[in-house]
């Protein structure tokens, strides 16, 4: 396995770990603007994670 690998799945982990945050900010947080917020930093690295961009 080589370096590149390794970081590519170093960088899914922490983007699925920073969803998994977003996830639960949202349904923690009760606040709409706060919630749009949130998503709005999600889709980006939802978008990495399943390989679209």
């Amino acid at each position: 396995m080589d370096i590149f690998g390794f970081y590519n799945i170093l960088y899914r982990v922490i983007y699925i770990y920073v969803i998994g945050m977003c996830i639960w900010s949202i349904f923690t947080h009760k606040e709409f603007q706060r919630q749009i917020g949130y998503a709005m930093i999600m889709v980006p690295f939802l978008l990495r994670v399943l390989g679209i961009k």
